[in-house]
Parts: structure tokens; sequence; C-alpha cells
């Protein structure tokens, strides 16, 4: 693994921070809730799983704005979002 990699735990603080930083918005929780179709109590009880959490990066990964919104907001680079998703269930990769 390259020393830039991120493990488990260190990508599932990232998508914890993510889902507070959606839930702290109005219309970014809403438009979120809208775009994946999940509802408030999926989003609290699907919190702590990390397939949910991947779920919750890869939508951060196909939103442009809140990817660079978060990561300005979190002091991480856009990129360190992607080096998270690999590191929960049910990334792909391209090969």
């Amino acid at each position: 693994m390259k020393a830039s990699s991120i493990n488990a735990v260190e990508a599932s603080t990232i998508a914890l921070n993510l889902i507070t930083y959606i839930v702290s918005g109005e219309e970014q929780l809403e438009r979120f809730l809208g775009l994946s179709g999940i509802s408030l109590g999926d989003l609290q009880s699907g919190a702590a799983n990390p397939e949910f959490q991947g779920f919750v990066l890869d939508y951060a990964l196909q939103n442009e704005t809140l990817l660079v919104e978060f990561s300005s907001f979190a002091g991480l680079k856009p990129e360190s979002l992607q080096r998270a998703r690999f590191a929960l269930p049910g990334a792909t990769y391209d090969t």
C-alpha cells in the first residue's frame, strides 16, 4: 500500500464527518435525501455501517460542489475522499 493510503478507521471518520456536514445544511440534506431515496431515519441508522458510509462517500464523489466544499471545510484534499472510499466495503477499482 502507498504511504498516502487511508485505513478503514480513517475512512470511517471521514465518512462520518461528511454525514454530519450533509445533515448540518438543510438544502444539502434535502438534496441528499431526495437524490438517494433514503429517509432521515435510514441515514441515522446507517451512519455507523461501513457499507453505508461508502455509499455516502460515493454520493460526494459524484457531486463536485459538495466534494470541494466538504474537503475545504474538513481541511482535506478532495482526492482524500476517493482514497477513503477505497478503504470501505463495496469500492470498485479501475484496472
